[in-house]
């Protein structure tokens, strides 16, 4: 007998620092619409912890927005970001005993369909074996 599997979360490291949650506020949006996606990155210790990442799946069929990107660096929401393909990584360079930052992401639908989103992960950079996943649900784009 022959079983394959696969999952699009894989299981949270309980040793893992960092908890995350990932949520878009609609289901359905019009080409041309703005979807909110919010991320919620907690340290879940009682000290400081160092070098913080956050891995964020954007839904196929959703752009994000490289100005507000750039203004919530500036607003200090993070330190850095880059946009990696369907993935926006976000950096701290620590985070302060029992810290929860709210990252809220504008993304624009761009083409109609049903999509789904990369699992999104947080970590520390230098333990990044231990990491807790985060998903969300399918979303549809529709034409306007």
């Amino acid at each position: 007998m022959s079983i394959n599997w696969s999952t699009a979360l894989p299981n949270s490291d309980k040793e893992c620092a960092i908890d995350l949650k990932t949520k878009m506020a609609s289901k359905i949006a019009n080409v041309g619409e703005t979807v909110r996606l919010t991320a919620t990155i907690t340290n879940k210790r009682s000290e400081e912890v160092p070098s913080t990442m956050a891995i964020i799946g954007i839904p196929a069929g959703f752009t994000a927005q490289p100005w507000q990107l750039k203004e919530l660096q500036e607003k200090k929401v993070f330190d850095y970001y880059e946009i990696k393909g369907n993935n926006i990584a976000i950096y701290y360079r620590g985070l302060a005993p029992k810290a929860v930052k709210e990252i809220n992401l504008d993304l624009k639908a761009e083409m109609p369909g049903e999509y789904d989103a990369p699992a999104s992960a947080a970590y520390l950079y230098y333990t990044n074996e231990f990491k807790t996943w985060s998903a969300t649900d399918k979303v549809t784009i529709k034409k306007s």
